[in-house]
């Protein structure tokens, strides 16, 4: 389904064409994409970058619209080894390293906030970075244009749709029993989507860093 086969498939289904609705679709796709995105980790979504870290820093910015770390890792300057760098929560590392000046390389990450990683212990060398990571895709509603399409509308349409819905209907303050059985259409659609991106399309989730 492209974009204009939703709009019309949503303004159908809801029996509402008037402008202040279809005005309001490219925020309920989007609410709906977040919600998809927060429960699935789609393969199509996952993206390969390179950050250097700087030594002394122990914080790494990781590109924007990351959503998650799939995996962190870097190759050992002086061993020439590759180190798969593990995830640890805030509280660990500042419990386990509690002097940011002690430098060695890097075992452990954690989100610092929504725009930094804090690495431990603190780079003592300049290291190149490999990180998977789970990119926001663009919205299937971007530029409100007829054509679009996303990995999304194309495999996983019913929780597209049905999220869609769902968030609409809201928004028109519909019938609680009615909300609550959009939400089992969409909460199905997510669970099915679940099997494909992270079962069936899944072919090899360990990967040794070169």
């Amino acid at each position: 389904m492209n974009w204009g086969d939703i709009k019309a498939a949503v303004t159908q289904y809801l029996e509402n064409d008037e402008t202040t609705f279809t005005g309001l679709l490219t925020l309920y796709a989007r609410l709906a994409e977040e919600d998809i995105h927060r429960q699935v980790q789609l393969q199509s979504a996952k993206v390969l970058a390179t950050a250097n870290t700087t030594i002394g820093d122990p914080f790494l910015t990781p590109p924007s619209k990351a959503l998650a770390v799939y995996s962190l890792s870097y190759t050992d300057p002086v061993s020439g080894e590759s180190v798969i760098l593990l995830p640890k929560d805030f509280a660990y590392l500042k419990e386990a390293f509690p002097d940011p000046a002690e430098r060695g390389p890097p075992r452990f990450y954690c989100w610092k906030d929504a725009t930094s990683l804090k690495l431990a212990p603190t780079p003592g060398l300049n290291y190149e970075m490999e990180m998977h990571y789970f990119k926001q895709p663009d919205s299937i509603g971007k530029d409100d244009n007829a054509a679009n399409t996303t990995w999304l509308s194309e495999n996983g349409e019913n929780a597209l749709l049905f999220g869609i819905i769902y968030h609409g209907y809201i928004n028109e303050k519909g019938d609680q029993d009615v909300i609550a059985s959009y939400k089992t259409q969409f909460d199905k659609g997510v669970q099915d989507l679940k099997v494909i991106a992270e079962g069936r399309q899944k072919t090899d989730s360990y990967r040794i860093p070169a």
